[in-house]
């Protein structure tokens, strides 16, 4: 794998997200762990304040730094606090503004700590991380578009992204053949299952495998995308062979709450291949 700092991917933006995550003055002042976090870096002789409150302009839109911290002669860190109580939203604007560290050249590989250590949820503790499941998550969260019209010509660029995007992150050859699928239910099954790391955030990275998944049925000939719309402007996304349609979404989700020992994604296309195969004898 790469070194963390030095991808070779070259990232393409989406539009800039509507949930920025800021850290004002005015909240950083009343924030006591944030404040106490600052004070006892100023004090100690182990501690180093190197900035604070920079703005920052990435790829994805701009955002604040609320200070850089050195501790203990490691490297710096950014530092970070959440005042509020970590519902849903919070959680969701803190993934968007992990994407916007981790797509900024300066800051791609500067650990993320929050001042409030005890209180940090588990998903977020996950998106802070600087590890692959992390990493893969927020890529497959930047490279992800969503199309209005959701037209079938576009799920074979979103799969051809992801493709890129995991084989800078997996220790396997990533591909469009069928044995690829074995390699990914054990990624699944080692990095979101059995760490129980199937959280919200996720959403994106299952929808991006999900079309790298369907293409493989789509590239050995097995399907084809099949979009359509049913109850009222809801999307059904499936691979269609002919005589079954397929729903590859649906399965990537149920694999990564249940486990791809009970919802293998390899089992399912072999499930397909051979419905086909008996279709055509």
């Amino acid at each position: 794998m790469p070194p963390l700092g030095k991808t070779s991917l070259k990232r393409t933006p989406p539009k800039v997200p509507k949930d920025a995550y800021r850290f004002s003055d005015e909240d950083l002042a009343q924030d006591q762990d944030f404040q106490r976090t600052l004070a006892d870096l100023s004090s100690g002789r182990d501690g180093q304040i190197l900035a604070s409150q920079l703005s920052v302009k990435s790829p994805l839109g701009p955002f604040v730094i609320p200070c850089i911290y050195q501790k203990n002669g490691q490297g710096p860190a950014i530092l970070v606090s959440q005042p509020d109580y970590w519902d849903a939203i919070h959680i969701k604007n803190f993934f968007s503004y992990v994407c916007r560290v981790r797509t900024t050249s300066e800051y791609i590989s500067m650990p993320i700590v929050h001042a409030q250590q005890k209180d940090v949820p588990k998903e977020v503790d996950f998106l802070s991380r600087e590890t692959p499941p992390t990493l893969l998550a927020v890529d497959a969260r930047v490279f992800y578009r969503t199309d209005p019209s959701e037209r079938e010509e576009k799920f074979s660029a979103h799969a051809e992204d992801f493709s890129k995007i995991l084989q800078h992150y997996a220790d396997f050859k990533v591909s469009f053949l069928p044995e690829t699928l074995a390699h990914l239910d054990q990624l699944i099954q080692k990095w979101y299952v059995d760490g129980k790391h199937d959280y919200q955030c996720l959403g994106a990275l299952k929808n991006m495998l999900a079309f790298f998944y369907g293409d493989v049925f789509v590239r050995n000939q097995v399907g084809g995308w099949l979009a359509r719309k049913l109850d009222g402007n809801v999307t059904t996304i499936w691979i269609d062979t002919g005589s079954c349609r397929y729903n590859v979404i649906g399965k990537v989700w149920k694999a990564f709450k249940y486990g791809t020992e009970e919802e293998s994604l390899a089992a399912l296309y072999q499930s397909a291949l051979l419905e086909v195969s008996h279709r055509a004898a």
